[in-house]
């Protein structure tokens, strides 16, 4: 018998001046258990991926990640199945596979205009992209001036300005920057006008009493 399954199998003994004796008796064949040894995995994986295909070193079946399971940033074991050729006499074979996974890589949209009034500054918006899913967590806003001193907000002082985007990351996102330069303009100063008008009527005030002392005379 070479199937799985119950059978009868009767022996009948017989012998010369003797009574001939009939035996039987029930046997079971069990399904086998194949020998099965999954691959360590080589590939590289991030957060977001699909579960990959694994390989193992039977040939008489397929393996598989089993489904409904989420690839996780870190290294973790992931449930396999190994399902033979010959269901009717191989069982199923379980076990479990470790994977390393990399958090997934994040870039910034930024956008803003470049040139900036103090007194009128107009907002920047910055955007956290990801392959898969829409990344969480915090977005800061640094300035910088040529000799490297650090402003948390934009400066006051006319110039140019590198201003730093950074996403910090989490647990599934990498974390990530983007930076540019911006210039700053310090509002316009009327006080030289003031000062030239003043100046200005002053010398008219004098011509006038230049000109009426000399018509005195």
């Amino acid at each position: 018998f070479t199937n799985t399954g119950e059978y009868t199998v009767t022996a009948e003994i017989s012998k010369e001046n003797y009574h001939s004796v009939s035996v039987s008796a029930t046997i079971k064949i069990v399904k086998a258990m194949p020998n099965v040894a999954v691959k360590p995995f080589e590939g590289n994986l991030v957060f977001g991926d699909p579960l990959p295909t694994i390989e193992c070193n039977n040939p008489d079946g397929e393996v598989s990640l089993d489904a409904n399971q989420e690839l996780i940033p870190g290294a973790y074991d992931y449930s396999w199945t190994f399902v033979p050729s010959d269901a009717v006499n191989y069982e199923q074979v379980k076990g479990t596979l470790q994977l390393t996974v990399n958090k997934a890589s994040t870039s910034i949209q930024f956008e803003g205009e470049v040139r900036q009034s103090v007194s009128n500054p107009q907002k920047f918006n910055a955007e956290v992209q990801a392959k898969t899913g829409i990344p969480q967590g915090d977005i800061t806003y640094s300035y910088f001036d040529s000799r490297g001193n650090e402003y948390s907000a934009l400066p006051t002082k006319g110039g140019k300005y590198t201003i730093v985007v950074s996403y910090s990351g989490n647990e599934y996102y990498a974390a990530s920057t983007y930076s540019t330069v911006i210039t700053v303009d310090e509002p316009t100063s009327y006080k030289w006008v003031f000062v030239l008008l003043g100046a200005l009527a002053t010398l008219g005030i004098l011509g006038g009493i230049i000109g009426a002392a000399r018509k005195r005379r």
